[in-house]
């Protein structure tokens, strides 16, 4: 990232800095913990090792992360917020949570996608319908199934969202004044 020597806004600043499609996203996981470079792309769906490093570099450069590399075999090295960091941090925690409300506002049915993306596990259902027609199934499974199925009964993270109160904002004329009155 080329940096400017002359802003005429400090937003230009911030904006340089987390400007591109994954930026935000790196940041976000480096907020929830130290990464190694295997585990940020493990986190971050659909970013390319390239793209990665390239982001990461850049974010080096702008004092934004750190990178702590522990000698020995095998060389590991970890990414973490700096103090800098942790500021523009707070930034994109309040861009997410504006998200998650724009997402319901809009009713996106994608919310509980976001979060709870992690694989598709069989239902209990499918795992009886296994057993009927002959195929072996664990025992182990079919426990973690029905575990799992107990647990959605419970208000997922849409429900919860939706459930919460909203505030609204109203906007209101300023009052007039006495003299305007008469």
């Amino acid at each position: 990232m080329k940096t400017r020597t002359e802003y005429t806004c400090p937003l230009e600043l911030t904006h340089d800095i987390t400007k591109g499609k994954w930026k935000p996203i790196i940041l976000w996981q480096l907020g929830q913990g130290p990464h190694s470079l295997a585990g940020l792309k493990r986190e971050i769906k659909g970013i390319s090792q390239k793209m990665l490093v390239q982001h990461l570099n850049e974010l080096l450069e702008c004092g934004v992360i750190g990178k702590l590399t522990n000698d020995g075999y095998p060389l590991k090295s970890e990414y973490f917020l700096t103090e800098r960091g942790k500021r523009i941090f707070g930034a994109i925690s309040i861009m997410q949570s504006i998200g998650i409300e724009m997402m319901l506002e809009d009713d996106y049915g994608m919310i509980d996608g976001i979060i709870n993306n992690g694989p598709k596990e069989p239902t209990v259902a499918q795992l009886e319908q296994q057993a009927r027609s002959g195929q072996p199934i664990s025992l182990m499974d079919l426990a973690e199934a029905v575990h799992r199925e107990e647990r959605d009964k419970k208000k997922s993270v849409m429900e919860q969202l939706k459930s919460q109160p909203r505030t609204e904002h109203k906007k209101t004329a300023p009052k007039k004044s006495a003299e305007r009155e008469l």
